[in-house]
């Protein structure tokens, strides 16, 4: 599979911010990073140490990541991912994390990442405890998870 992960440039913002929310209204239930495409512009034009990154399959955006709380002074980050529908239940999200533990470990030393999963999103909780994710605690609708790196 030609999966290829890499720091989103400025000027590729604007065709995946129109990619996510032209999939995004199909009805993922599950995200809620970003409400409006203004909000996602904003975000990923104004970030200065947050991370956002673009999931290639052979050279088409199939979905992006993110790692945030970076500006906020956080010392390691809160990771989400989104793909698209088209491209989903293909292993792209498995090899994109899997890239991005690496760069995590090796680029930035972070010791470990988390994130908030809705509690109804199975595959999703499958797949992060299946990459190592440990679960933390449930608030509400969410389950925080965590994955320590080995740094």
């Amino acid at each position: 599979m030609n999966i290829t992960v890499e720091i989103i440039k400025r000027k590729e913002i604007s065709n995946l911010t129109n990619l996510f929310f032209e999939d995004f209204i199909t009805g993922d239930n599950f995200f809620t990073q970003f409400s409006t495409k203004q909000e996602m512009i904003e975000v990923l034009s104004s970030t200065k140490k947050d991370l956002f990154f673009l999931i290639k399959h052979s050279g088409d955006i199939c979905g992006y990541m993110s790692l945030r709380g970076l500006d906020d002074g956080y010392e390691n980050p809160r990771f989400g991912i989104y793909v698209f529908s088209e491209f989903r239940n293909k292993n792209i999200a498995t090899n994109a994390i899997q890239f991005l533990f690496l760069f995590c470990e090796r680029k930035q030393n972070f010791r470990s990442i988390d994130l908030i999963v809705d509690k109804d999103n199975i595959k999703a909780i499958s797949l992060y405890k299946s990459l190592g994710f440990k679960a933390t605690n449930e608030d509400g609708r969410n389950i925080n998870m965590i994955k320590m790196l080995n740094c």
